[in-house]
Order: C-alpha cells, then sequence, then structure tokens
C-alpha cells in the first residue's frame, strides 16, 4: 500500500456499530422534550428557559458520573 492510498483510507469516513441505537436514543430524547411539561407552559420566557438549560446541563453530569 502506498503512502498516498494509505492518508487517503485514513480519512474516509468509517460507519459505526453503534449508529441505529444512537438514532434511537435521540428519538426518545426529542420525545421527551416534545412532551417535556415546561413546552405546555405559557410562551417563552428567557430567564425560564435558561434555568431548563442548566437543569439539563446539571442533570446530564450527574447522569455521566
Amino acid at each position: 500500500m502506498t503512502e498516498k492510498s494509505n492518508k487517503r483510507s485514513n480519512a474516509a469516513p468509517r460507519p459505526h456499530d453503534n449508529t441505529t441505537a444512537l438514532r434511537r436514543r435521540l428519538l426518545r430524547l426529542s420525545a421527551r422534550l416534545w412532551w417535556h411539561p415546561y413546552w405546555a407552559t405559557a410562551p417563552c420566557m428567557p430567564a425560564a428557559r435558561s434555568e431548563l438549560r442548566r437543569l439539563a446541563r446539571t442533570h446530564g453530569m450527574a447522569r455521566a458520573a
């Protein structure tokens, strides 16, 4: 194998084994967001939206630990 073809093969995108699992997880998370009580409340309030974002980040960090 030449050096040039080796560089091309390294740069080529590789299929992931868990693509389906990631797609399903994304769909589940999207559904959870869609049906979250926050979105059924009064029109946006910037402070509430940033509080929801902060809570989600905190919850994500706790879950990752």
